[in-house]
């Protein structure tokens, strides 16, 4: 990062409003879903800063993509604990995702943990587990679209 270059709450908190997109998705039938929160933006310089800084002191990786024109953008993504740490810290500063973000947040904090089998492996959730998780996909969905609609 350049000498000097700092990112605020604030400025995380409004270009997450008005760029990035937060969501709960199906990682397979058997595990359930995920919060997962993604930026995309064309690459540049400042761009790379930015997501440097998220990866720093959130975690979450980002990566290079070529659009259909074929420039290339940059997509950002943070999961699960990290994802959830994000909105955290901004979600008092949101004011399009609030909604969205105050949901995702509450869902990850209530839903069962994990469970390892005795090789390591993720255990398959209940099938009560996998409706919630389907509910609050859904329900998320519809989040998206009333603050799509609503602006």
């Amino acid at each position: 990062m350049r000498e000097g270059v700092k990112f605020s709450l604030a400025y995380l908190a409004g270009f997450f409003d008005g760029e990035g997109s937060v969501g709960i998705y199906s990682n397979g039938q058997v595990t359930g879903h995920g919060l997962k929160i993604q930026i995309t933006q064309n690459d540049s310089t400042y761009t790379r800063e930015l997501f440097e800084h998220l990866r720093a002191t959130y975690g979450g990786r980002f990566d290079t993509q070529r659009t259909l024109s074929g420039n290339l953008k940059l997509n950002f993504q943070l999961n699960g604990d990290n994802a959830s740490e994000f909105l955290r810290g901004i979600v008092s500063l949101l004011r399009f995702k609030k909604k969205q973000a105050m949901f995702a947040m509450e869902w990850a904090l209530t839903r069962p943990r994990r469970i390892r089998g005795a090789k390591g492996r993720y255990l398959p959730r209940s099938i009560d587990a996998l409706v919630k998780d389907r509910r609050a996909s859904l329900t998320m969905k519809r989040l998206k679209r009333e603050s799509f609609v609503k602006g």
